[in-house]
């Protein structure tokens, strides 16, 4: 029995959605262009993005980097240095055998 995830759409169904949201609101004659160049909007992305900015500034720039520097890049430089081994012990064999 095979198992499909329903919720699962991935990103061309996402790009599906997205073009198929932007045939619908043109045919309901919204002008995407005046709404995302209008002052109000524009405002309010200004705001957003500045929390966005002030959360990840004082709140979740520290744990990340920390997390990034002690714990996925150590673990990433050990795997990259045995992948390299691994090539180089390839070529190797494959040197002696020619």
């Amino acid at each position: 029995m095979t198992y499909k995830n329903k919720n699962n759409q991935g990103f061309i169904g996402i790009i599906v959605l997205i073009v198929v949201a932007i045939v619908i609101l043109s045919y309901l004659g919204f002008d995407l262009r005046k709404i995302f160049t209008s002052d109000m909007v524009q405002k309010n992305f200004s705001y957003v993005f500045g929390f966005i900015k002030n959360i990840w500034s004082n709140y979740l720039s520290v744990p990340f980097t920390f997390i990034w520097n002690e714990v996925v890049h150590p673990i990433f430089s050990l795997m990259w240095k045995a992948f390299l081994a691994g090539v180089e012990g390839i070529k190797s064999s494959n040197a002696t055998t020619q």
